[in-house]
C-alpha cells in the first residue's frame, strides 16, 4: 500500500512453487482508460518438498476479493519453463525440465506449448532439440515471432539423449555444446494448411503516447476486421523470472468510414496499469492474426 508505506497480503498461492516459476500478467483496459480486468499468471515450478508441478494458477486483481485459483495444467510437470505473453493475449510456454519424465522428450522440455486464458487450456505445438534449462531466456520480437537462447553450455549436452549415441562418448549432440538461438514462429502466423496467414498492416502510428488519452493510427484494409489492440513489452528473462513484461489489452473505436482504416486508441490513464517506456504497439485481426508490431514510447507527463 504505498499510501501507508507497507505491504498487505492479498491471498496465497493454493501451490507454493517458490522455484522457477514463470508468470505472466494480462492487463484489459476500456476507451476511459480504466482497468476492466487485469490477470495474473503463476505457471509451474518446483514446491518447497522438491514436487515439480504442472499446475497454473491465476488471479484476477480487479475481483472485489482477489483470490488465486486453479486454471489449467501444462501437457506434463516442468520447473525453469520459460512464459511469453504473445500479441493475441496467449501464452507460449517453452523449455524447462522434468527429471522424473517418462520419455528424454519430457525430461528436457522439448516441447513447446500454448496456454489459453480464455479457456483455460494448454496444447502442445512443435517440438525443439536443444534442452535449455535455468539459464536459457525467452522474448517476444516485433515481427510477432519469439527468440529462445541461452544456457550453460556443458548443459546443452545431455547425456541421456537417444537420439545421438556415440561410441565410447556420453550420449548427446556436441554441437549444441555451441551457443544457439532458435527463433519459434507461433500457430497465429499460418494457415491450416501451413502456408503462411495474411496479416494485417499498421500503415501509420505514432511514436509518442501518454496517459490518459487517445491516439490514431492507421491499417490496410478496413478497420473493422481489427479485434484488439496492444502494447506489449517483452523483457530478457532467466531463471524463469519474467518482471519486465508487459501485456496491456487497449480500449479502440474504428474512426470514420471503416474502409478507410482509422482507429481511435484511449492509453491506460495510470503508470500502475503500464509502466513508461518502450513498448510494441500490435493490430490483431478477426482470424487471431498479429501485425509487425510498431515502436511506441509511453510517457509519463
Amino acid at each position: 500500500v504505498a499510501a501507508e508505506n507497507h505491504w498487505t497480503l492479498v491471498a496465497e498461492a493454493q501451490v507454493n512453487r517458490h522455484y522457477c516459476c514463470p508468470t505472466a500478467s494480462l492487463v484489459k483496459t476500456d476507451r476511459s482508460g480504466k482497468t476492466r480486468s487485469h490477470r495474473w499468471l503463476m505457471i509451474s515450478g518446483r514446491t518447497d518438498a522438491g514436487q515439480i508441478v504442472s499446475t497454473i494458477e491465476e488471479m484476477e486483481l480487479t475481483a472485489k476479493s482477489p483470490r488465486w485459483r486453479k486454471a489449467g495444467d501444462l501437457i506434463h510437470p516442468s520447473v525453469t519453463s520459460k512464459a511469453v505473453v504473445l500479441p493475441d493475449g496467449k501464452v507460449l510456454i517453452g523449455q524447462g525440465t522434468f527429471a522424473q519424465g517418462a520419455t528424454f522428450e519430457e525430461r528436457a522440455g522439448l516441447r513447446f506449448q500454448l496456454y489459453d486464458p480464455v479457456k483455460g487450456t494448454t496444447r502442445g505445438l512443435a517440438k525443439t532439440t536443444v534442452v535449455r534449462g535455468l539459464h536459457g531466456t525467452a522474448t517476444l520480437l516485433p515481427d510477432a515471432t519469439v527468440f529462445f537462447a541461452g544456457e550453460n553450455r556443458e548443459a546443452l549436452i545431455r547425456t541421456d539423449d537417444p537420439s545421438f549415441p556415440m561410441g565410447d562418448f556420453p550420449r548427446g549432440d556436441p554441437d549444441l555444446g555451441v551457443p544457439n538461438g532458435q527463433i519459434f514462429r507461433p500457430p497465429y502466423l499460418f494457415k491450416k494448411d501451413g502456408s503462411p496467414a495474411a496479416r494485417p498492416v499498421i500503415t501509420a502510428a505514432p511514436e509518442e503516447i501518454h496517459y490518459d488519452e487517445h491516439f490514431e493510427i492507421g491499417v490496410r484494409g478496413r478497420s473493422d476486421r481489427i479485434a484488439s489492440v496492444v502494447i506489449l513489452r517483452s523483457d530478457h528473462n532467466t531463471h524463469s523470472f519474467t518482471g519486465g513484461d508487459r501485456f496491456v489489452d487497449l480500449g479502440f473505436e474504428i474512426r470514420g468510414n471503416p474502409s478507410q482504416g482509422g482507429l481511435r486508441i484511449f492509453t491506460p490513464r495510470l503508470p500502475a496499469q503500464a509502466v513508461p517506456g518502450i513498448y510494441m504497439l500490435f493490430v490483431v485481426d478477426n482470424q487471431g492474426v498479429p501485425s509487425v508490431a510498431k515502436r511506441v514510447l509511453l510517457v509519463e507527463d
